[in-house]
């Protein structure tokens, strides 16, 4: 009886263990696709790569009034018909007003095989809480 339950044990035990570090795995590779940055390492990128596109996925409302300096625009609604309009050479580097339409916008661009760029976490909303300047 006692060689059963360890035995029983010994499976679970690498069962689960086996079932985590795959879970673990897609988790990395997932995350891979694209990076999730706060504004101040946004800020640091935007100095150090002249040639990062900085793309601003709001409506056009949104970034008439007020956007990144540098940045292109294409709304969330408009971006999968416009994605030749990205040079895929380019490093890129996607924000909106707080990260939602942005994070929609992340998936967008992973669905259509884009990687490689980095996501602006909390938006402009976030980059002006820290005094960063918009035009």
């Amino acid at each position: 009886m006692y060689k059963k339950k360890a035995f029983l044990f010994i499976v679970l035990f690498i069962s689960v263990g086996a079932s985590s570090l795959f879970v673990y795995y897609n988790l990395i590779q997932l995350g891979s696709d694209y990076e999730d940055i706060t504004v101040e390492q946004a800020k640091e990128l935007i100095e150090t790569n002249p040639s990062l596109v900085i793309l601003d996925v709001r409506t056009e409302a949104e970034y008439n009034d007020e956007h990144l300096e540098g940045a292109i625009n294409i709304p969330l609604d408009e971006l999968e018909q416009r994605l030749a309009e990205l040079n895929p050479n380019n490093k890129l580097l996607v924000y909106c007003m707080t990260g939602y339409r942005s994070t929609q916008a992340a998936e967008i661009l992973v669905e259509n095989g884009v990687s490689g760029f980095y996501h602006m976490h909390g938006g402009i909303v976030a980059w002006k809480q820290k005094g960063y300047p918009v035009v």
